[in-house]
């Protein structure tokens, strides 16, 4: 064996062993939390695998965690971060604007109409990160891991609908107050229902359409009971990952300083796989190859691509109902701070 081989193989060994090293040195510890819905891809594709995989692996299976999802808590979604708060978790993994009745900061990031494109939303969240910082700090006692989309929320309805204006009169699912705003804008009568209960409702026509992701949509079984999808994008879900402050201030540094490291490879990674993630839901949901993740549906889905009349449209109801609602929800102060960081990044006129 070369001098040279035998050099790099003993480099590598060493590296091994320092990183084994470094995972023994950590506690041993097991935390508990809470992570969105069990049918959504947020628990199976992001939260579960970071904890019993990611986190696991990297710790050298020192740092373990129990994950409960909404569901099976009976919570609705919206009071998860207060439940952190009282201590009865570790960690949260769940959908800021359903806590958007708490404090409408929840929904910044939500708001239906602002960004189309995931490049204008990583930048607004990038900008926005230390508003919600200090939110999540001291609403709910929760420091802020990281923030990270579900998808393009989209509409998915049960009968041919393939403009903005086919969504007059329509009784649609959505699960923020900004969404309603734009429903409303648009002549469509909005419902609040839970992510678990949207197959259902449009089975039972409690529902003519409702708002998800494509992704989530595609694996909830929601193309089992429509037919029809309006790539309008309505927000993006985003979610906010977060450790109880007085649990996070109670740990050593070196389980802060892993936890810290590895929250924010997820969210980078996260980023990158919804874009591809979306194209794939996109081409399972009509019919089309290569479809790398299927989920079950009836038949492929009609997806009409937003016309210019209806990206005007888009326009028009974010500009003259969204925003304007959104800032009077929010306060002077609250739009103020929006526009210094936000305002920055994206044309979000207030």
């Amino acid at each position: 064996m070369s001098f040279k081989l035998g050099a790099t193989i003993l480099a590598f060994v060493g590296a091994v062993a320092v990183s084994t090293a470094n995972a023994q040195e950590i506690p041993k510890r097991e935390f508990r939390g809470v992570a969105s819905f069990s049918s959504s891809p947020v628990y199976s594709t992001r939260a579960k695998p970071f904890w019993e995989e990611q986190v696991k692996e990297e710790s050298n299976g020192q740092i373990t965690a129990e994950l409960m999802t909404i569901d099976q808590l009976g919570f609705k979604g919206e009071e998860v971060f207060r439940m952190v708060k009282l201590g009865l978790f570790d960690f949260v993994t769940n959908v800021m604007s359903f806590a958007a009745g708490d404090d409408p900061r929840n929904e910044a990031l939500d708001l239906a109409g602002v960004v189309p494109d995931i490049d204008g939303l990583h930048a607004m969240a990038d900008a926005y990160r230390p508003v919600l910082k200090d939110l999540f700090a001291s609403k709910y006692q929760l420091k802020m891991m990281g923030t990270w989309p579900i998808g393009p929320v989209v509409v998915w309805c049960n009968s041919p609908v393939t403009s903005v204006a086919d969504l007059k009169e329509k009784k649609v699912r959505g699960f923020n107050r900004a969404m309603a705003d734009f429903l409303e804008g648009a002549g469509a009568v909005p419902v609040s229902m839970s992510f678990g209960d949207m197959v259902t409702g449009l089975e039972r026509g409690t529902v003519d359409c409702a708002i998800t992701s494509p992704r989530s949509g595609l694996k909830a079984g929601l193309a089992e009971v429509t037919t029809h999808i309006l790539p309008v994008t309505l927000g993006w879900a985003m979610v906010f990952d977060g450790f109880n402050s007085k649990t996070w201030n109670a740990l050593d540094e070196s389980t802060q300083q892993l936890l810290e490291k590895e929250y924010a490879k997820l969210e980078e990674k996260t980023y990158a796989n919804v874009r591809e993630e979306t194209e794939d839901a996109y081409r399972c949901l009509q019919g089309q190859t290569p479809c790398n993740d299927p989920g079950s549906m009836r038949d492929p889905l009609v997806v009409t691509p937003l016309s210019d009349a209806d990206k005007a449209e888009v326009k028009r109801i974010t500009e003259e109902v969204v925003l304007p609602r959104w800032a009077e929800r929010c306060g002077e102060e609250c739009v103020t701070k929006y526009k210094e960081t936000v305002g920055s990044v994206v044309d979000a006129k207030l």
